[in-house]
């Protein structure tokens, strides 16, 4: 089977107990699969008492359930008991493979690591350079879903198309998204006459410069002179209104706030991480 992954997926390690959003203490019921939960159930002994008495079940379900908003699995050093026992092997899958995602598409396989986590947000963002990709063969069998193999091929073929022009730095950050966005929605229509010919042919455009700069001509005729300053008046209109409670009006602050935040130029556009957003967003 063939892997397609982002550089980060090798290289992701949970920091654990150094984490300040620890994914252990955040008072989930973490899911457990049949095999774990057979590994415990099996030992004689305080850690597999322990976990089997920790698990529930909801609809043929097994949950281990947190105790005081941690998992009851951790020691008093906040690392998980089992994995210094047993192993990353042994421990849920959920719990080994969080925050990787996975996508099956008979013998190709896409993986990559979700910003749920803030170890994979700090390694994602810290690297200034462009978003690298790599496949190689992994030794799995394939998937059985259904899928229409000609659509996944189109598919790839705009999302790489995507991804190359929103790292491509010869344009500005606004230019790319425009064009990436229009894109998608001139896709979204192909797509639903499944038209997989003209998916194509709009994602090729995005290498085109002339198009590129007809795309955001476009888009500034279309919209009005100053957007910003609209939205800033008509928030500024529903502070005046009266409502009842406080949890309304102070939203309508927070977003007048962050309104006027958008007025300022946008540092982050210098450092590539709105480009790497916009990246990771279009893979996943």
């Amino acid at each position: 089977m063939k892997l397609f992954y982002p550089e980060i997926f090798d290289e992701f390690v949970c920091t654990g107990s150094q984490c300040s959003d620890n994914c252990c203490m955040t008072d989930w019921d973490i899911e457990i699969d049949e095999d774990t939960y057979g590994f415990y159930k099996k030992l004689d002994n305080d850690i597999g008492r322990k976990f089997v008495n920790s698990v529930t079940e909801d609809e043929g379900v097994k949950y281990l359930v947190h105790c005081d908003g941690k998992c009851p699995m951790l020691n008093e050093k906040g690392l998980c008991s089992v994995q210094l026992a047993y192993g990353e092997e042994n421990i849920s899958d959920i719990c080994r493979e969080h925050p990787r995602f996975y996508e099956w598409f008979g013998d190709y396989k896409e993986a990559g690591v979700g910003l749920a986590c803030e170890e994979a947000v700090r390694m994602y963002l810290s690297d200034d350079e462009p978003v690298r990709f790599f496949t190689k063969e992994i030794d799995e069998e394939p998937d059985d879903l259904e899928f229409d193999p000609q659509l996944l091929e189109t598919m790839l073929f705009a999302r790489t198309a995507f991804i190359d022009l929103l790292q491509n730095r010869e344009y500005s950050l606004h230019d790319r998204l425009v064009n990436v966005l229009s894109a998608s929605a001139e896709i979204q229509y192909a797509l639903d006459e499944e038209d997989t010919e003209e998916i194509k042919a709009i994602a090729q455009e995005l290498s085109h410069p002339e198009i590129i700069a007809e795309r955001v001509e476009s888009l500034k005729k279309a919209l009005p002179e100053k957007p910003l300053e609209n939205v800033e008046n008509m928030l500024l209109y529903l502070e005046r209104l009266d409502f009842i409670g406080d949890i309304l009006p102070q939203q309508i602050k927070d977003a007048s706030r962050f309104v006027k935040k958008l007025s300022a130029p946008l540092k982050a556009q210098t450092s590539g991480e709105y480009e790497k957003l916009a990246v990771y967003f279009v893979y996943r």
